[in-house]
């Protein structure tokens, strides 16, 4: 693998939490509770994120199965209208996952770094590479 190629990769990773071995909350459904926060429509929420209100109320409502807390509450109309609104339960289920994901991020790119040095250091050169590097260095004298 070329020294190029190696220094563009970049690790991502991507984690959820799972009750009973079903997945309950993540990244995407931590989306949704941050969208319905801002917006208070399970409406304008389902249409930021391209799907139908059913689709997302029906994922809410087994997202809060699931957990076996409610995340979400109604707000009864009247002059100001109605809406939805995140329940103390769901703040701090967010603020819990923030917490942890926010430290895995840099946790991952240092243990990638590290597995890539030690890798740079036992691969074989290939006469391909050692070539190139002969080319680019009689180019760049050029």
């Amino acid at each position: 693998m070329s020294h190029v190629l190696l220094a563009r990769l970049r690790p991502r990773l991507k984690v959820w939490i799972e009750v009973g071995g079903r997945p309950v909350f993540g990244d995407g459904k931590r989306r949704w509770l941050e969208l319905i926060d801002r917006t208070g429509s399970l409406r304008a929420t389902a249409a930021a994120l391209g799907m139908s209100y059913r689709g997302l109320w029906g994922r809410l409502r087994g997202m809060e199965d699931g957990l076996g807390v409610r995340l979400v509450h109604r707000r009864t109309g009247g002059t100001g209208g109605g809406g939805v609104g995140l329940t103390g339960e769901a703040r701090a289920l967010v603020a819990l996952y923030d917490r942890f994901r926010r430290g895995l991020d840099p946790l991952v790119l240092a243990r990638f770094r590290s597995a890539l040095a030690e890798f740079e250091k036992k691969r074989p050169r290939s006469p391909l590479s050692r070539r190139a590097a002969r080319s680019r260095g009689a180019h760049d004298r050029a």
